[in-house]
């Protein structure tokens, strides 16, 4: 492995030791894979220089209609001190349909929390942001819940909207690979943060969540470093070959008016299938959803299902579903979207 000084190579070592733990190898073990790996050129962990990405992590072909689920912490500190800290966490829901075509469809919704304390007396801020979304034709629509509604749009090409390529093989220093339980393969990827562009870092662009952006153009006048610090992955693939999840751990020098630096963790999960239903309620689910409001076992009805959209009142997200028979409304209300829970609007069935 190359060899690192100082904090940055304490830090690489823990983020690695915490990978291999989560993989089922202990962190005691690594020395000894490593020189196993090294000694016999194979083993229970292949560790190798990157001249290019292996064949198997070339898993595009197998990304076609898919949900995207992306859960995302990340601490802010700035290059003065400002007498504050701040942190996010996020996740953001994905229905994506065509991937990797003209015909790229994705919709979803986001929620973030952005927490401030400040130092002086320890109180906190917290703020939250809500959105639901759209991308269809090259234009992707996004309509905010919170902390204000509005709704806005932007065309974008399908590549610069969603991009899932893990970064170009010139960006890879070291690779390690382990099989894992059920036949998935396990693969860590150390990255030369300095080779990292806009134009190469594909799959990293994302790890941020839409309120920030990364800063890709240095700018000494106002301090504003460009790109990443630290960068390194984890893809998880199945038997297949298809990925499961992707774990992007990094230092990036972010900007949303002033320029800082960001310390955080992304993780995409990937799940097979997306069509028309996927941000609404299963087959299973409605029928209980249909016992809750009265209609009996066994009766067809046109169901109409409303995107997620944030209650405020309630904090929590809502599916309005309704029912009609014959063309005439017969039931419906808004449910929670994860528990199911009958939350507003509520008209029962009266047969």
């Amino acid at each position: 492995m190359m060899k690192k000084t100082g904090k940055k190579a304490a830090r690489k070592w823990v983020l690695f030791s915490f990978w291999m733990t989560a993989a089922g190898v202990l962190p005691g073990q690594i020395r000894a894979l490593a020189a196993e790996s090294l000694q016999a050129g194979s083993g229970p962990a292949e560790m190798f220089r990157a001249a290019e990405l292996p064949a198997e992590l070339a898993y595009s072909d197998s990304l076609h209609d898919f949900t995207l689920e992306i859960e995302g912490q990340l601490d802010i500190f700035q290059t003065e001190d400002t007498g504050s800290a701040s942190s996010s966490n996020w996740e953001e829901n994905r229905a994506v349909s065509q991937y990797g075509t003209d015909g790229l469809t994705v919709r979803g919704d986001s929620h973030m929390t952005d927490t401030t304390i400040f130092q002086a007396d320890g109180s906190s801020q917290v703020n939250e942001f809500a959105s639901q979304f759209q991308y269809e034709n090259g234009v992707l629509l996004r309509t905010a819940v919170l902390p204000f509604p509005g709704s806005s749009s932007l065309e974008i090409s399908p590549t610069e909207y969603l991009d899932l390529e893990l970064p170009d093989s010139a960006c890879v220093t070291e690779i390690s690979k382990e099989a894992a339980e059920n036949g998935t393969a396990v693969y860590h990827l150390d990255l030369n943060a300095a080779a990292i562009t806009e134009e190469n870092a594909h799959i990293l662009k994302h790890v941020l969540h839409e309120n920030y952006q990364i800063n890709w153009a240095e700018n000494p006048e106002y301090g504003f470093e460009a790109g990443f610090d630290e960068a390194s992955l984890q893809v998880i693939l199945d038997g297949q070959g298809a990925p499961l999840s992707i774990r992007a751990d990094y230092i990036v020098n972010a900007v949303v008016q002033d320029g800082f630096k960001a310390s955080g963790t992304t993780v995409f999960h990937f799940s097979p299938g997306s069509d028309e239903n996927q941000s609404g309620f299963t087959v299973e689910q409605l029928e209980a959803i249909k016992a809750s409001l009265g209609i009996p076992a066994g009766k067809q009805l046109e169901i109409q299902q409303s995107e997620p959209y944030y209650w405020e009142a309630g904090e929590r997200w809502l599916i309005q579903v309704d029912f009609y028979e014959n063309g005439n409304y017969a039931a419906g209300a808004a449910f929670d979207r994860d528990t199911l829970e009958i939350c507003a609007n509520i008209y029962m069935y009266a047969g």
